[in-house]
């Protein structure tokens, strides 16, 4: 029987020492390929890379979820920004509803109440370094 024990978690940080990224996986070298398309910005601004293992993928996904929740990465899904996506997605819709009661048609409604709402929720992944296209 084959060790079980085959998942990492690896943490991404600048030059800086920044915790920009939690993640869990099987091949590092796919994940890292894969963040090379879709984060090219992370992987750009990527100066340390420290990877824990082999672990079981349930000892490995335990870990990287605690480590989401206490370290905080900037980039990728949080508690934290859930809430705020959460709450943003209820105040876009308590908006819509107050602009439908208004008068205004379903469509411009919604148009107008995303519109407002990135006036009232600045973007979560914004940061004073520039990370373009860094998050997903």
């Amino acid at each position: 029987m084959s060790d079980p024990r085959e998942f990492f978690v690896y943490r991404v940080f600048d030059s800086t020492d920044q915790l920009l990224y939690v993640g869990c996986t099987k091949r590092l070298d796919k994940r890292w390929s894969e963040h090379k398309s879709n984060r090219p910005g992370m992987v750009a601004a990527t100066t340390r890379c420290r990877v824990q293992g082999p672990y079981t993928y349930e000892v490995a996904r335990a870990l990287e979820h605690t480590a989401i929740r206490t370290e905080e990465p900037l980039l990728g899904w949080t508690p934290a920004r859930h809430r705020e996506k959460c709450g943003r997605s209820r105040w876009i819709d308590q908006r819509m509803n107050h602009l439908c009661n208004s008068g205004m048609d379903w469509p411009a409604a919604l148009t107008q109440a995303v519109a407002d709402a990135d006036e009232w929720f600045p973007d979560p992944y914004e940061h004073e370094r520039d990370y373009s296209r860094a998050v997903a």
